[in-house]
């Protein structure tokens, strides 16, 4: 994989400070009270610029969540031929929970900052689809689509729940652990189901 080239490098770092711009004035002034022009002008650039870079203001919030998305769907179609797809959902969704763990800090200050405004509270309720979505279509290798649906379902209120526990910590529990607690319970009722089949 070739190196990037130093107007990559110059872009990646001005994406970086934005963000980090951005988050800053968050914190400060509240999300709802941060116009666009305040974090241009804190960084240097033109609204333009900012735009360039982010398509919204909850866009720099939720930087790095599409990429965090496309390695869960990448991790879950890696599917052993004697696992489930459950499985294949469940080892995914715990390789994500170490990666949350390592970025600690930031994910519990993200998830400080988004309980803090209405608008990211429903913008994440949004992006909440992709990773149901993203659930429901590794289920459904195995799965009616009905049946897939509603395992899908289930298992994002698990995800939901472990999260919820990791974040009352205030991530000093092991993410892993109680995620890998929430998917035992829906295997626990998932088991005797696909053995009727």
């Amino acid at each position: 994989m070739k190196a990037p080239g130093l107007r990559e490098r110059k872009k990646g770092e001005l994406r970086r400070e934005l963000h980090r711009t951005a988050l800053e004035l968050f914190r400060k002034q509240g999300f709802e009270a941060t116009p666009i022009d305040a974090i241009a002008a804190a960084a240097g650039v033109s609204r333009r610029t900012v735009f360039r870079y982010f398509t919204s203001k909850e866009a720099m919030v939720f930087e790095g969540y599409a990429e965090r998305l496309e390695r869960f769907r990448a991790l879950a179609q890696r599917l052993p031929s004697d696992a489930s797809a459950l499985g294949a959902v469940r080892r995914a969704c715990l390789a994500i929970a170490r990666e949350y763990q390592v970025d600690r800090v930031a994910v519990l200050a993200q998830h400080r900052l988004v309980q803090s405004s209405p608008a990211l509270v429903a913008h994440e309720l949004e992006l909440d689809r992709g990773w149901l979505g993203s659930i429901e279509q590794v289920l459904t290798r195995e799965l009616p689509p009905f049946e897939a649906r509603i395992l899908a379902g289930a298992t994002f209120g698990a995800i939901r729940a472990a999260l919820a526990t990791w974040f009352e910590a205030k991530g000093r529990v092991d993410l892993v652990k109680i995620g890998g607690q929430a998917f035992d319970v829906l295997d626990a009722g998932e088991a005797p189901r696909r053995r009727k089949r």
